[in-house]
């Protein structure tokens, strides 16, 4: 959905009663979700932490004395940390995943028994984006982007499939902020999955918390981008972000992050902008071209994996309401779409020719996507790829 009173004049007066509410171009959209995929999407808790059979590691007493006086004073205390690494590591490489969209690769962390991912916001760039979830194991899963913050580089994904045993294997999030000095463990998947290896362990340290940002001595590689950073109990303390100058220093999104902006996170919802990309420039996306007629305001065309085709819209469909207002005109509907923001969810009410299988008016719920043109000219300026979040992906 664009703004639409923001078009120029010279458009011209002879596509007034035909004019896109937007053209949805490659990049927003994914292959359809299926009859109840958005409703998967929407379920998703808001509230945090979320849901997980996942418990905490306990540290036997000896271990916690040591790491509280802050050195392993004896090759006793090297053993059992040892141990303690291990246990750590044998649950968590279980819940270390691969992201897999189109050309680009990450890694991520299942925390919640229904496939959410927590990674890292430059991993999947926008919500609502096709992708594939890798186990370690080497099965994939399909998977949406949820919510993303550019601002500290957070992220969320849904795995869209019912789990292949009783639940996710699930790494649980620490309710403690990280603290220098503190050992972690980093796990993810550099350069890609590879069949065969487990996803590698680093050991390091802590260096230094502030702005925002949580900085270890564990090595990440390319691809380890949205691994977890665990701390000694096994509990995910941060998400890999970027790789320092140094092979000494790194960057990771500290888990508070994701506490404080979960609502946003699991709503969907997009905060700042791709590195690069002007944060004003993107406006609001349907995908459909609507035309006034005697009887009202009709959908004429709908654009290829759109939001509007994700959630069920057809040609022909008259739409009636907006959210609560009702819809009187191409003007009317430029201002009310005026109001709306990328990413919004919209509930849409639409009288439909009467079918058998469903009521004549219905009410769909669109996840309004994002586009980065200046106009919405009736043609696509990029066409889109078969292979774009369609075709040969999800």
């Amino acid at each position: 959905m664009y703004s639409i009173p923001g078009l120029s004049r010279n458009f011209g007066r002879r596509f007034i009663r035909t004019l896109p509410l937007v053209v949805f171009v490659a990049g927003v959209g994914a292959a359809a979700l299926g009859d109840d995929g958005l409703d998967r999407l929407l379920s998703v808790s808001r509230q945090y932490p979320p849901t997980s059979q996942a418990t905490t590691l306990e540290l036997g007493d000896a271990l916690a004395a040591a790491v509280e006086a802050g050195r392993l004073a004896s090759a006793s205390d090297l053993r059992a940390m040892q141990q303690q690494v291990r246990r750590v590591v044998r649950r968590a490489q279980l819940a270390t995943v691969a992201i897999e969209l189109n050309d680009s690769l990450g890694s991520g962390v299942i925390v919640s028994d229904d496939g959410l991912v927590l990674t890292a916001g430059h991993v999947t760039v926008e919500p609502n984006r096709g992708l594939w979830v890798r186990l370690p194991d080497g099965r994939r899963f399909r998977g949406r982007s949820l919510g993303l913050s550019h601002r500290d580089d957070s992220g969320l994904v849904k795995i869209i499939a019912d789990a292949p045993d009783e639940v996710w294997p699930a790494a649980p999030v620490a309710t403690e902020a990280a603290e220098v000095g503190d050992w972690v463990v980093a796990l993810g998947h550099p350069n890609g999955y590879v069949e065969g290896r487990r996803p590698p362990v680093r050991l390091g340290r802590v260096l230094m918390y502030e702005d925002g940002s949580l900085s270890t001595d564990a090595t990440l590689v390319g691809g380890d981008s949205g691994g977890p950073l665990l701390n000694l109990r096994g509990e995910v303390v941060g998400i890999h972000s970027r790789i320092g100058e140094r092979i000494t220093s790194n960057f990771h999104v500290p888990i508070e992050c994701y506490a404080e902006h979960w609502p946003r996170l699991a709503g969907g919802l997009m905060t700042g902008a791709p590195e690069g990309q002007d944060p004003s420039r993107g406006r609001p996306s349907i995908g459909v071209a609507v035309a006034m007629r005697a009887a009202g305001c009709y959908v004429t065309q709908l654009f290829p994996r759109s939001p509007a085709a994700q959630a069920g819209l057809r040609v022909g469909d008259r739409l009636v309401r907006v959210g609560d207002a009702e819809v009187t005109s191409i003007p009317q509907l430029a201002r009310v779409l005026s109001r709306v923001e990328p990413y919004d969810r919209l509930t849409l009410t639409i009288e439909r020719e009467a079918d058998s299988s469903e009521p004549s008016v219905l009410e769909k719920t669109v996840w309004l996507g994002r586009v980065d043109r200046s106009f919405p000219g009736l043609a696509m300026e990029t066409p889109l790829r078969a292979d774009s979040y369609g075709g040969g992906t999800p």
